[in-house]
């Protein structure tokens, strides 16, 4: 049976159509003369602003004006659409997203957009196929199911000799309306030549829309501080920079089976917690969730600690809206296009994923947990540091108690530390990118230097190099980086075969029937994908 897949993106200036053949990467068409076989294209499907959706068996494109024979599904309400016959003619500016599906079994997809104008110069940021060389000195860590399932831009910085991949950006802002803010602390970069060298790029298939990138050097007066001659920052997830000064480990660690895991989870290695999902029997709802408690020394009159988690996460998420997407079946793009412009919907969403996808912290009272914050999605190929204050002003007693819990598989943790000092006092400079251009050479600095409407959009195999000017240590102080970035992704994924949406409702009004409906099938995918590789 033939698939059809989704390929969205929302700039709407010129045509590019990418297809895929079996497993093969995708290829660019940049001519917009190429959509004008309608043979070879075969039956497309038209998804305008206003949410009318046109179905042409029949059609030609003639400078901006694309018109078509056919069918019409007006935008009555969000479920409910009837179809007319209709012969129309609709405007490119107006048109949101194309889908077609081949007269053969491969798949095409077609994308209006992905080129933007900046004073009257085009900038075109279609992709081809040419893969960035780079090396990637990363943890060796083992992913899960369908380890290419990761997704977002990825960050590589230059020491001099390498490029180092260092983070995945905004992962889990898979549309605009889930944009975010992503702040990573470097590790590697390193300034060579009066610069600071990174790479953006775009390695999933996925349309990948940045806003901004910044890099702000911080540099702290660690010796006139008690603190040893060093200390190490963490960002938060709003972008306040923490300093740590006397990081301690747990006394105790138990997960939520009463196993001990203290040893798992008090150094940096390649030892790492994660859920043991083939043990799970899904028969009731406590076993879709799964976590960590941890007890740690408090020391007295202690009013705040910062809890430090460095983990990442699964391929659980991917899979997950794998399954999500397909079981809008041929509402997808209608639904897709309702987050984007439905507040309400976006709302709606956005609650389900920071119930369902977040790591949740929590503190005991001495009568029951009370939640204090949560962490955000991280991406399965790189473990990160995250930071979250808690409050421990009311907690009596010698030590304090602290529970990380998550749906079950979704996250693995490698270490988790405290620190109850005080914040040092810190010096910051923001730099903007002097240079950005991508692999064309082609200048897209405009797009990245600030928040605003214009983004850099990229698709699979797409890169940019980045340029920052370098900013003079300064003697007696110690130097530290954090990268911010902004945007958000449209992952491509496989249409399912039946419309489902109210299967799709239940899941967003009770995350715990969607961890009921995925995590099952996630157990049997990976218990599959462990036997092949055994």
């Amino acid at each position: 049976m033939k698939q059809s897949y989704i390929f969205i993106a929302i700039s709407l200036c010129c045509i590019s159509a990418v297809m895929y053949i079996g497993c093969t990467l995708p290829h660019t068409i940049t001519e917009k003369a190429e959509l004008r076989d309608p043979e070879t294209t075969g039956t497309i499907i038209v998804l305008t602003k206003n949410g009318d959706q046109y179905v042409f068996d029949n059609y030609h494109l003639a400078d901006s004006i694309l018109t078509g024979d056919g069918s019409i599904q007006k935008n009555n309400t969000y479920s409910v659409t009837y179809n007319v016959p209709c012969h129309a003619s609709i405007r490119l500016n107006e048109i949101t997203y194309i889908e077609t599906q081949s007269l053969s079994n491969a798949p095409i997809f077609v994308a209006v957009g992905v080129c933007a104008f900046v004073g009257g110069y085009s900038l075109s940021l279609l992709g081809t196929n040419s893969k960035l060389s780079l090396n990637r000195h990363v943890s060796s860590i083992p992913f899960g199911i369908g380890s290419e399932s990761g997704s977002c831009p990825f960050v590589y910085t230059y020491d001099g000799n390498h490029y180092h991949f260092e983070s995945e950006t905004f992962a889990g802002a898979v549309f605009k309306g889930a944009e975010r803010r992503s702040y990573d602390d470097l590790k590697w970069v390193k300034p060579v030549d009066g610069k600071y060298l990174m790479m953006l790029t775009n390695e999933r298939p996925e349309t990948e829309y940045t806003n901004e990138i910044k890099l702000h050097v911080v540099d702290i007066d660690t010796g006139s501080n008690n603190t040893g001659g060093g200390c190490a920052i963490v960002t938060d997830e709003t972008g306040n920079i923490h300093t740590i000064i006397h990081p301690i480990t747990p006394l105790t660690c138990i997960d939520f089976n009463g196993k001990n895991e203290i040893a798992t989870i008090t150094k940096s290695d390649t030892c790492i917690w994660e859920s043991n999902v083939a043990s799970k029997s899904f028969a009731n709802d406590s076993e879709f969730q799964d976590g960590l408690i941890v007890e740690f020394s408090k020391p007295e009159n202690a009013k705040q600690m910062k809890l430090i988690v460095n983990g990442g996460n699964t391929t659980l998420g991917s899979y997950a809206f794998k399954q999500l997407f397909k079981l809008e079946g041929d509402n997808i793009l209608r639904w897709y296009q309702t987050l984007e412009t439905d507040t309400s919907e976006a709302n709606r969403f956005r609650h389900f994923m920071n119930t369902a996808g977040r790591l949740h912290i929590s503190v005991w009272n001495g009568v029951k947990w009370i939640e204090q914050t949560s962490l955000a999605d991280v991406g399965p190929r790189i473990m990160k540091d995250q930071l979250g204050v808690l409050d421990i002003s009311e907690i009596k007693g010698p030590t304090v108690k602290v529970k990380l819990e998550s749906a079950t598989d979704l996250w693995r943790i490698d270490k988790i530390y405290a620190d109850f000092s005080l914040d040092l006092p810190f010096n910051t400079k923001t730099l903007m990118p002097i240079e950005a251009s991508d692999k064309h050479n082609i200048n897209v600095l405009p797009m990245l230097r600030e928040t605003d409407s214009l983004y850099y959009v990229s698709l699979p195999g797409d890169s940019v190099r980045l340029c920052f000017s370098e900013i003079p240590s300064v003697p007696g102080m110690q130097r530290y980086y954090v990268l911010e970035t902004g945007g958000y992704y449209h992952l491509w994924y496989s249409q399912g075969e039946k419309n489902m949406s109210s299967i799709v409702e239940k899941m967003f009004d009770n995350p715990i029937f969607a961890l009921r409906s995925v995590l099952p099938l996630w157990q049997k995918e990976k218990s599959s994908q462990n036997t092949n590789d055994n």
